[in-house]
């Protein structure tokens, strides 16, 4: 969830260089030179680099703290709209097509009301680490309610995000719960995140193709071409 954002990048690069002036400077000491205040400056300044390259890290990592589920450990929808219209500027500027899913657990109150909200918690768990499995390490799954999830896939088109939700579909019926001998299944909506039409919109024909899913019998994807 960290490992591609700019803060965290910076970061490495920073650490990287302070550790190779570092390398350079103990050479010229164990040769039994005397190291040149030019190269001593440069180094302090890299050390300072990397310093406040850990301060933005810190505050990067505190803002996805606060937005992330502490179930599933994954973001909440929270921070979603930001994340979304940082998509949609790439989409905007012909970089890439990006496709938006939302899916959502057919029935999943039953498996509250049958065998408690702690057999819902594991399901949901269990959903999610599915979902991820099934995901890239630049794609993006957002709690977005109680059993509805968004992925976001970016360099994705609404036919190929189909094919990946479909797999998807066909896992998570095949999941297996050790508290029941019960089968979950979900319903998928795709919609492309177009550069011409607001975010929440591109969300909203997610929405409405997953509940098409739901009004045709479950347990499928309908795409919102």
């Amino acid at each position: 969830m960290l490992d591609d954002r700019d803060e965290y990048v910076a970061l490495q690069k920073a650490h990287e260089v302070v550790h190779s002036e570092a390398r350079k400077l103990l050479q010229l000491s164990a040769d039994g030179l005397v190291i040149p205040p030019a190269e001593w400056d440069f180094f302090e300044r890299c050390r300072e680099t990397m310093r406040l390259s850990v301060l933005n890290a810190r505050d990067r990592f505190a803002e996805v703290a606060s937005n992330r589920d502490p179930l599933t450990e994954i973001q909440t929808r929270r921070g979603l709209l930001t994340e979304l219209r940082k998509q949609q500027a790439l989409v905007e500027r012909g970089r890439q097509a990006c496709a938006l899913a939302l899916l959502d657990l057919d029935h999943f109150k039953k498996v509250n009301d049958t065998y408690g909200h702690v057999a819902g918690d594991v399901v949901l768990v269990d959903v999610v680490q599915c979902v991820k499995a099934h995901l890239r390490p630049y794609d993006r799954i957002y709690r977005y309610g109680g059993e509805e999830f968004i992925v976001c896939m970016p360099d994705t088109t609404v036919e190929q995000a189909g094919e990946i939700m479909d797999r998807l579909r066909l896992s998570i019926a095949r999941l297996d719960f050790e508290f029941a001998d019960i089968q979950v299944t979900a319903s998928f909506g795709v919609a492309a995140l177009a550069g011409s039409m607001p975010v929440e919109d591109a969300i909203g024909r997610a929405d409405r193709a997953m509940y098409e899913a739901k009004a045709a019998g479950r347990n499928r994807v309908v795409l919102q071409r």
